[in-house]
């Protein structure tokens, strides 16, 4: 697995990807509205996090980045 798209009703991203090495992008939808502090660390190879909202709108940031060599884009204007 090396892209995930998550489902549209979700609300909350807990540590569920912590060792997903393969997984090199991830898709966060609108719904969601806090990601566990550690979900994803030690996805080593997950290098970008495209999200369906406005910057600075989840709780929880920086998601387990062990450095912030990771792209994370959004999507929606501020709000």
């Amino acid at each position: 697995m090396t892209e995930v798209k998550l489902p549209d009703r979700l609300k909350e991203i807990g540590s569920s990807f912590q060792f997903c090495t393969g997984l090199t992008e991830i898709f966060i939808p609108n719904s969601v509205d806090k990601i566990a502090l550690d979900a994803f660390s030690n996805s080593t190879n997950l290098m970008h996090i495209r999200i369906d909202k406005a910057p600075n709108t989840i709780e929880g940031a920086p998601w387990g980045a062990i450095s912030w060599d990771r792209a994370v884009e959004w999507l929606r204007l501020a709000e």
